[in-house]
């Protein structure tokens, strides 16, 4: 069988979730777009979620409860955010937590990409990446990407995409965070604070930031696919890439 039709035929066996995580972080000015996730019933099943945050004035924006509940979803119905995270009073030198991150349920190796749109890499040997400063009022928002993640072409469409370290692919289960069992996979290393702080962050607001300033919106996608039709062919997985996504030129 050819490689294209085998690609046609296993579409089923493909599950794309889809989430604007990020935002135009006017300094002082703006608010997120309302959150979308959307994704299809497969042998891979994905949700993509972040955690809601607040604003604290000594620091920044911080996780709204502290606990590893991912709230900003809209396949939720949670009146509280479904307009989104609100970044309105930013500014110079704020930390901000921006945790998208992924869950799986798969009982089959499968494999992990995600997608950043308007991300470019800063530094590929650290996973240093940032989001790109199009507009003369832009500023770069600086992440580290997590160490279970590595960059598969730093030279997508308009972004980045990356991949889920797994050697063959993994089979994956639904996070439980009442038992902490199961699979979530965070896109972005998270720092403290300061030591013995409950406070964490994944960016920093540039101390250099000025009032106007603007930062470009971070788009996440995931893509999941069962690793057998990949079969460790570069060719084949670029082309699975290609035919499910418009993530690469």
């Amino acid at each position: 069988m050819k490689k294209r039709k085998l690609i046609k035929l296993f579409g089923a066996m493909v599950v794309l979730a889809v989430v604007g995580v990020g935002s135009t972080l006017a300094y002082l000015s703006d608010r997120t777009d309302t959150l979308t996730n959307v994704f299809t019933v497969g042998d891979v099943e994905l949700q993509l979620r972040e955690s809601n945050v607040y604003h604290v004035e000594e620091s920044g924006y911080i996780d709204a409860d502290f606990e590893y509940t991912w709230d900003v979803d809209s396949s939720t119905q949670n009146p509280n955010v479904n307009n989104g995270v609100d970044y309105s009073d930013c500014a110079p030198g704020d930390i901000i937590l921006k945790d998208p991150t992924v869950f799986a349920n798969a009982t089959v190796k499968s494999l992990i990409y995600v997608y950043l749109k308007n991300i470019e890499v800063v530094d590929a040997d650290t996973g240093k990446v940032q989001t790109k400063a199009i507009k003369s009022t832009d500023k770069s928002l600086q992440f580290t990407l997590h160490r279970d993640w590595e960059i598969y072409e730093a030279n997508a469409k308009d972004g980045i995409i990356i991949k889920y370290k797994t050697q063959d692919g993994d089979k994956f289960n639904w996070y439980d965070s009442s038992e902490d069992t199961g699979d979530y996979m965070p896109v972005f290393e998270e720092y403290r604070w300061f030591l013995g702080s409950y406070e964490y962050y994944t960016t920093e607001i540039p101390s250099d930031s000025e009032r106007g300033a603007t930062y470009q919106d971070l788009d996440v996608q995931a893509l999941g696919v069962q690793a057998k039709y990949v079969s460790g062919d570069a060719t084949v997985e670029r082309q699975i890439i290609k035919e499910n996504t418009d993530w690469l030129n």
